[in-house]
């Protein structure tokens, strides 16, 4: 059997003192997809931290393509391939939409004339500052992305981080959905 994506193993995580995550075991794999369901409070957000390096994992293993991740920081997680998407407004107000754009960019065939062509608002405002990003359609779902389930803001600043830099293997914490 094949080396899973991802696997954790026995995690205990939490934040401090406090710990929210209580011995989190499982595999994904290559290709494959996970959703982690629950109310309010109960630890998803804290499952992805713990993932990308931002909590205090006390306990287990987070194991990425057969080596042990578990005390690596998340800088050097993200270059490994793991790639996370917050639901909050994480863009660079001072910058314009092309700076914000390509401050992302990796190697790959999401380059600026493929993300343009997906978001073609964005390219009628590439010069604007990102605190103008509700000017270019990121707050009215219909001006961005023209058909499609009606994505949010989150998820449309999702869909836009993913392609400029698509990584291995993401999360986020919002629901996503990409239109083409």
């Amino acid at each position: 059997m094949a080396e899973p994506l991802l696997r954790l193993e026995g995690v205990r995580a939490g934040y401090g003192e406090a710990v929210v995550l209580h011995d989190i075991s499982f595999a994904l794999p290559e290709n494959g997809s996970l959703a982690v369901l629950g109310r309010n409070g109960v630890g998803k957000s804290t499952l992805l931290l713990t993932i990308m390096g931002y909590t205090q994992l006390r306990a287990g293993k987070i194991i990425w393509r057969g080596q042990d991740i578990s005390r690596q920081p998340p800088h050097q997680r993200a270059r490994l391939g793991i790639g996370w998407v917050a639901q909050e407004r994480e863009i660079f107000p001072s910058l314009s939409v092309e700076e914000n754009l390509t401050v992302a960019c990796r190697p790959g065939p999401w380059d600026l004339a493929a993300v343009y062509a997906l978001f073609p608002r964005l390219n009628e405002r590439r010069g604007n500052m990102g605190n103008q990003l509700s000017a270019c359609g990121w707050t009215n779902p219909g001006r961005v992305l023209p058909r499609g389930p009606s994505p949010r803001s989150p998820r449309r600043r999702s869909a836009w981080w993913l392609t400029t830099a698509p990584p291995s293997s993401w999360w986020s914490s919002t629901p996503l959905s990409l239109c083409r």
